[in-house]
């Protein structure tokens, strides 16, 4: 009992372990570091309750084998003084008989220790099984808490994005105004090229000289029209010629 104590110990105190504070401590830094130090703690001292276990238990059976044995010693031997006795062989059952006391001591010590490894079994398997179950408690609560941190690091994103566009949002104003600025510079863009081009018929008309051209185009008119007339001027011609 006395080999294990100080392992007991550890892992009575990661037990009891306050698990609020650990969380208090862990969203203080934002980080589940500090629930996997406590974790990995944890998990080096199931190893080492395994570890005694296993001895505990590879004990026990040696015991057992051992106890087994010396009681099948110990009956031979009672067996053996009785038969002596009855030989009148003395001083040889006497013999016999103090072996017999000392295997009989060894017996009950044999016992006594298989008595005491139990219950050093017992303790050790009831440890190991209260921490795994903080263990299990551990890591559930070790993934709640990522998550949290990370709901948390979202919320955050969310935040400096709105923050972000409340800073821009003056100028996301301005579009329309932009936009009417746009279009105003557009429509004089265009006017300009309106008045371009009647300038240039303008200018066209003013050198070819509209007037002239529709005469021209009236003289070739009549002088089309002019065979036609004198055609239909001629008189026909008589019957008797």
């Amino acid at each position: 009992m006395a080999g294990y104590q100080s392992i007991l110990d550890r892992v009575g105190l990661l037990i009891t372990a306050n698990i609020n504070a650990l969380l208090d401590k862990a969203l203080g830094a934002n980080s589940v570091a500090v629930f996997d130090e406590y974790v990995n703690r944890m998990s080096g001292a199931l190893g080492a309750l395994e570890t005694a276990e296993g001895v505990e238990r590879g004990r026990s059976k040696t015991l057992n084998r051992q106890i087994e044995e010396l009681e099948t010693q110990c009956e031979q031997m009672d067996d053996d003084v009785d038969r002596l006795l009855a030989k009148g062989e003395r001083q040889l059952a006497a013999a016999r008989q103090a072996v017999l006391n000392t295997k009989s001591q060894l017996l009950e010590q044999m016992k006594d220790d298989q008595a005491n490894c139990q219950q050093e079994i017992r303790k050790l398997a009831d440890s190991r099984a209260k921490l795994m179950a903080q263990i299990e408690i551990a890591k559930a609560k070790r993934q709640q808490l990522a998550a949290y941190i990370e709901q948390k690091k979202a919320a955050d994103l969310r935040y400096e994005a709105q923050a972000g566009a409340h800073v821009v949002t003056p100028d996301r104003l301005r579009t329309d105004e932009i936009l009417e600025r746009a279009r105003r510079e557009l429509e004089v863009a265009e006017g300009k090229n309106e008045a371009a081009a009647a300038t240039l018929d303008a200018r066209i008309d003013e050198l070819l000289g509209t007037d002239e051209i529709e005469m021209q185009l009236r003289a070739r008119e009549a002088k089309a029209l002019g065979p036609k007339k004198k055609q239909q001027e001629l008189p026909e011609p008589s019957e008797a010629n």
